[in-house]
């Protein structure tokens, strides 16, 4: 027969759970219809139906609920790279097209976030363990060299690294420019992976080549 007390903490776990879904639901629609800035955390609370009081139980800020927003946005893909079975260059393209997607509706939003972050770092790493876009991309590149599309001697979590550095940046100027509203994202990322994947030398057979011809 089931604990009746475990069944208590059952149902406050499941009010939990909705409360906290509630509040991130209220505050996306919030900052995506009237801005991060413009967004208190008394309209977000209003907006869930809890007390004020009842929001800084679930989040210690604006900023809090903003990465909690865009955690749920990313990790899924982060979990479960798209593409599955395909070859891991095509995998890692089209992880980072899907990123940008999951990202685009809150790249003003990003931008206030990591100013914020820039003028106030946090003092101690973030309590959830999540799943990194370079830790991902590590995988990836490790798949690709089980596949024979990679070379087996590199070091996949530097490569890991400097692919994740490379859509970092793109994400960058997507938040403070405009440069990238003219053109189109796959062309940028599939010339950055060239340059990833092929380096900027040419090869030793093309250049030899090369210097007989002259």
């Amino acid at each position: 027969m089931p604990d009746e007390s475990d069944a208590r903490t059952s149902r406050w776990d499941r009010h939990k759970e909705r409360t906290r879904r509630r509040l991130l639901n209220e505050a996306e629609r919030l900052f995506r219809t009237q801005g991060f800035d413009e967004t208190t955390v008394e309209e977000i609370a209003e907006a869930a139906d809890v007390a004020k009081g009842t929001f800084f139980n679930y989040f210690q800020s604006k900023n809090s609920i903003l990465g909690a927003i865009l955690y749920a946005s990313t990790q899924p893909l982060l979990v479960e790279p798209p593409g599955a079975g395909a070859p891991a260059d095509e995998r890692i393209r089209l992880l980072m097209t899907a990123l940008w997607e999951a990202l685009a509706p809150y790249h003003h939003i990003a931008r206030r976030m990591m100013s914020q972050a820039m003028a106030h770092p946090p003092q101690k790493p973030e309590p959830e363990p999540y799943l990194t876009p370079a830790r991902t991309l590590t995988e990836l590149i490790r798949e690709g060299q089980a596949q024979g599309r990679f070379r087996a001697e590199i070091d996949a979590e530097m490569a890991g690294s400097f692919v994740a550095t490379y859509f970092f940046r793109l994400f960058l100027r997507g938040c403070f420019t405009d440069e990238l509203d003219d053109l189109s994202w796959d062309t940028i990322v599939e010339e950055g992976l060239d340059l990833l994947y092929h380096g900027l030398m040419i090869s030793s057979a093309k250049g030899q080549a090369e210097d007989a011809a002259t």
